[in-house]
């Protein structure tokens, strides 16, 4: 069986459509001629393309969502000009490859999830013209009910994430307890990770006698951690069975030794198991893993993150220095304008050797398992967009 077929078959969540005679899009030649001039298609393309890459509030998943949710009209406006079913599904593939390609450092969550439902549309449009539906707008209409229940799908898969998560800190709970040991389970994560931050909040109320300690840094530039913090506190109704501590990024190296676990979040696993999270996690999972005392270091994440093969690192992303220099006195600012570099990366790499295991929806996996889901969306894009 191919990585691709495991990969469906890990994932499946509705039956198939009905077989048909017809052979699947994705299976055949792209279109080579051009495709007629749509401006309001490309419009709507841009508008999203723009989003991604000015939306720095949002998570992978967010911003995944939002491409899903936009891609019935872009698909829409693609069959005002489209003559025949060909057309439209070149329409759709280009639209998915100009959102990918929109914010590279997101591009995993976004790009897995517009693949897979590209992948089902086009099993979708060949059952649909074998039933004699072979007019683009009723093809468009099929495609945006399609797009709307995937994204109701999503919304599944990650509250079947926080089942795992509370599974997990469960049965580690009662290992400690057989063990004597009667203290609060203490954790490290920084950012505001959506993931990470509702997984907590799960916890907290699936297991109403559990307490947590919860050290967050404050993850400079933007101070996301404190975020974190205030809506965690936010969430909950008993406030008491979490103790929370903010402190400065500076200050992994001192805290990390008094936690049993790191969390981190990621925006992008590769299929050799490095992870890509917000800047400040590589030294936490290297202080972890240099302490040599136990700690844990666990990614939390979808699978939708992990890229295929030759996909890893990608484009770094850089940000202005003035989302560093906004602490500094006005004084030093005006100092040292334009006479320093300001380092204004956001996201780094952790690699795999510091990493204990990546907790999903599918549960906990190892590197193995990582790398065959990253094999299975290699065969996914050369199916849906040939091979490169």
């Amino acid at each position: 069986m191919s990585a691709l077929r495991r990969f469906k078959s890990f994932f499946k969540d509705r039956p198939s459509p009905a077989p048909s005679p017809l052979t699947p899009l994705s299976r055949r030649p792209m279109l080579i001629s051009p495709l007629p001039a749509n401006p309001d298609f490309d419009a709507a393309v841009s508008r999203v393309v723009k989003t991604l890459q000015n939306d720095f509030e949002s998570g992978a998943r967010q911003l995944a969502d939002h491409a899903l949710s936009q891609l019935g009209d872009i698909i829409d406006y693609g069959s005002h000009t489209s003559a025949n079913r060909e057309q439209l599904w070149s329409y759709a593939v280009k639209a998915v490859r100009l959102i990918i390609a929109a914010r590279p450092s997101m591009s995993a969550a976004v790009g897995t999830a517009l693949l897979r439902a590209l992948d089902t549309l086009d099993e979708l449009w060949t059952a649909a013209l074998a039933s004699g539906h072979k007019v683009t707008a009723e093809l468009a209409r099929h495609a945006r009910v399609h797009l709307d229940q995937t994204i109701s799908e999503r919304k599944a898969v990650a509250g079947k994430l926080r089942e795992e998560f509370c599974k997990w800190v469960g049965e580690w709970e009662s290992r400690r307890r057989e063990r004597g040991c009667d203290v609060n389970i203490r954790m490290l994560v920084l950012s505001n990770s959506s993931t990470i931050r509702l997984a907590v909040l799960s916890v907290l109320q699936h297991y109403p006698d559990l307490g947590l300690d919860l050290v967050i840094l404050e993850s400079r530039p933007r101070f996301e951690g404190a975020d974190m913090a205030a809506q965690l506190l936010d969430g909950l109704a008993e406030k008491s069975r979490l103790k929370i501590e903010v402190v400065p990024d500076c200050a992994v190296g001192t805290v990390v030794g008094n936690v049993d676990v790191v969390l981190l979040g990621a925006d992008r696993i590769s299929s050799s198991g490095n992870a890509s999270n917000k800047i400040g996690s590589r030294a936490a999972a290297m202080c972890a893993s240099a302490l040599d005392c136990g700690i844990k270091v666990i990614v939390v994440s979808e699978t939708d993150k992990i890229v295929a093969p030759g996909k890893g690192h990608g484009e770094i992303e850089k940000h202005p220095p003035d989302e560093i220099t906004s602490a500094w006195k006005s004084e030093t600012r005006n100092a040292l304008n334009n006479q320093v570099e300001v380092f204004g990366e956001w996201f780094e790499w952790v690699d795999a050797n510091w990493i204990d295991g990546y907790l999903t929806e599918k549960g906990m996996l190892d590197r193995e398992q990582v790398e065959e889901i990253g094999k299975a969306l290699r065969e996914l894009e050369e199916k849906i967009f040939g091979e490169d």
